[in-house]
């Protein structure tokens, strides 16, 4: 019986039938302990009661070692698990210059929408305090960038609170673009925590980024010494604050940096939205020009 429920948990899962094959056990949520042998197995399948048809029924939840929800990751954990360093806040994170992101190739002309959304949204929340708000306010900035964009690039797509899965990480991601592939990843900061959404941002971006490699059979040849393909950009934003974060390279061996938090405070001056609308039209353009895999010196 172990070794047929071992068996079914890895037909079942995709993430079970990777190679190597990542260590998994059983949760018993019965009685909230770990079963990692088939003695600990049959003893409690021994103490589960038939049914009046003779059968006994088993409630238990896989697990895999080191893989959790995005959620639960915290700064430390995560920072320390993916780059071998741990940061517990982001303010010992690296960081680049808000410049070095990409820009788009021409002088975007923003609609007139966009403000106006935007203006309207004010005039009806008056304030952003809590998720809700948040959303309504980042909306315009990645519907505009996609629209914009869509013109010519008809597959770019966005999507929001679509499950995503890796061999850290899984659940739904707030907003990710796509094109051939996952472009950009956004993070709705959950009350006001900019660290916990940080970390939920780079256990996103791992995720993609083992997608990307085994989508387009990358492995380390791609990745020579002083040459990294710019894989990915994430964003992590409460509407009102904004960071860019770049994952440069593989998904075991990254480079990570991010900017500080740029403000975009909804005070009358359009210039900060329009300057990070610009921002996400750059990312968007530059990854889908030379795709996320030319190699770069960083």
């Amino acid at each position: 019986m172990w070794f047929n429920s071992r068996q079914l948990a890895i037909d079942k899962f995709d993430i079970l039938k990777t190679d190597p094959r990542p260590h998994f056990f059983f949760f018993n949520d019965g009685t909230q302990t770990e079963i990692t042998t088939e003695y600990e197995f049959n003893m409690m399948v021994k103490r589960i009661s038939p049914n009046n048809n003779k059968v006994r029924q088993v409630s238990v939840t896989v697990l895999v070692e080191g893989m959790k929800a995005y959620s639960e990751w915290n700064l430390s954990e995560i920072t320390r698990t993916l780059f071998g360093e741990m940061w517990d806040s982001i303010d010992f994170t690296p960081k680049f210059d808000k410049n070095e992101l990409p820009k788009p190739e021409k002088e975007i002309e923003i609609p007139d929408g966009f403000f106006s959304e935007i203006r309207r949204k004010l005039e009806a929340f008056q304030m952003i305090n809590n998720e809700q708000t948040v959303r309504e306010f980042i909306s315009p900035f990645l519907t505009t960038a996609v629209a914009i964009l869509k013109k010519n690039q008809h597959n770019l797509k966005l999507n929001a609170k679509i499950d995503l899965q890796g061999s850290r990480g899984f659940g739904p991601v707030d907003y990710f673009i796509e094109s051939d592939g996952i472009l950009l990843i956004v993070v709705e900061v959950k009350k006001e925590n900019f660290d916990q959404g940080t970390a939920q941002a780079f256990a996103q971006m791992h995720s993609v980024v083992e997608a990307l490699e085994k989508k387009f059979k990358l492995d380390q040849t791609d990745f020579e010494e002083g040459k990294f393909p710019i894989m990915m950009y994430g964003i992590v934003t409460n509407a009102r604050e904004w960071i860019f974060i770049r994952w440069v390279g593989d998904s075991k061996k990254p480079k990570i940096a991010m900017t500080t938090h740029l403000s975009c405070p909804f005070d009358g001056d359009w210039s900060r939205a329009k300057e990070i609308l610009e921002f996400i039209i750059g990312i968007l353009e530059s990854q889908i020009l030379i795709t996320p895999y030319k190699k770069v010196k960083v």
